[in-house]
């Protein structure tokens, strides 16, 4: 089939991938989601009744595009099909206690005349730029995020059902060229990430570091046990548990020290690893990691975002260290701030 009997058609593109596919995961957790994201893709086809001979299934790897051919009605599948994959991978998310094997991705919907190829096996291809800005569209989105291409804006906009559940924004895309996206938002929406993109916020002048002396205590069990710290991380789970680890150990070295800013709840209180200020960190660890996988996760983001992100403090632990090692600066700043915790964690 040449160039000018190539069969046409109107395709809609729904193109997606993992996002953070390989970070903290190995080749089976990989393997693993893999065949969870083709396995919620063929539901959301089937759900919608897609008939065989009217899509393309494409792998891209560590995502997939689905080319729908000439589906006029309903005249947002490709919309709906993505909510579908994206609840559907929440639901897959809430019955994992393993969080290598959790994953999200993100969504770039278009539509464009295209051609009907043959790739290298004789399988039915699909040709055209339609995919390519699909993949760029894509590319633009955060996890659980769902972004379109002018086109699909033009049709899904002028219906009631999509009043008011769109964010205009314009990106720039390879070669230099601008092109217009939109977000598909609803805030009630738990499966779906409304937030604005990253790549169109607007970067903002950083407050000043504000290190309070509960994050202080946190910072000196980042020095007191760094040494340590190959050993305590094994399993991908053992990050978030040493953040949360630290955290309460924070917590009830603050208490002990005399200050009541805030109340130890006893359910998570680490005093019985405490003897006179002495910390069994392994102890300690396990006694977190004793709790469920997904309630570990939660709160240590919680716990990361009051102690650390929220006083501009994440600058002072070395990149990629999962803000658990300090950096010089860091470990300079909490020696000069407050030397009585350094001297009360016994670490002078």
């Amino acid at each position: 089939m040449n160039e000018l009997t190539a069969k046409t058609v109107r395709a809609k593109y729904v193109f997606l991938d993992i996002v953070g596919y390989s970070r903290n995961r190995s080749v089976e957790a990989q393997t693993y989601i893999i065949n969870a994201m083709n396995e919620i893709a063929k539901t959301a086809i089937q759900i919608h009744r897609i008939p065989r001979r009217k899509y393309i299934p494409l792998s891209t790897g560590d995502g997939l595009c689905i080319a729908l051919l000439d589906i006029d009605t309903p005249y947002d599948v490709h919309l709906e099909m993505s909510r579908t994959i994206l609840f559907n991978i929440n639901k897959h998310n809430g019955m994992q206690d393993n969080i290598s094997r959790k994953f999200e991705v993100r969504i770039g919907i278009n539509e464009n005349t295209d051609n009907i190829v043959k790739d290298f096996s004789g399988r039915r291809n699909i040709a055209g730029a339609g995919i390519n800005y699909a993949q760029r569209i894509m590319d633009m989105a955060d996890n659980s995020q769902i972004l379109l291409s002018s086109p699909v804006h033009a049709t899904l906009s002028q219906r009631e059902k999509y009043t008011n559940k769109f964010r205009r924004f314009r990106g720039v895309i390879k070669h230099g060229e601008q092109i217009e996206v939109y977000q598909f938002i609803e805030p009630k929406n738990y499966t779906l990430n409304s937030e604005q993109p990253s790549r169109f916020v607007s970067p903002k002048r950083k407050s000043e570091p504000n290190l309070s002396m509960l994050s202080a205590f946190y910072f000196a069990f980042c020095i007191k046990f760094k040494d340590q710290v190959k050993n305590l991380l094994i399993e991908p789970i053992d990050t978030y548990a040493l953040r949360l680890t630290y955290a309460y150990l924070a917590k009830d070295f603050l208490n002990m020290f005399g200050r009541t800013e805030f109340m130890v709840d006893p359910y998570y209180t680490l005093e019985d690893s405490i003897i006179e200020r002495e910390v069994d960190i392994n102890k300690a660890l396990q006694i977190i990691k004793s709790n469920k996988a997904s309630m570990i996760i939660d709160l240590a983001d919680f716990h990361m975002h009051s102690l650390i992100h929220a006083n501009n403090l994440s600058s002072f632990f070395k990149p990629k260290s999962e803000i658990i090692c300090l950096t010089e600066e860091g470990e300079k700043l909490v020696n000069t701030k407050y030397p009585e915790v350094i001297e009360y964690v016994d670490l002078k």
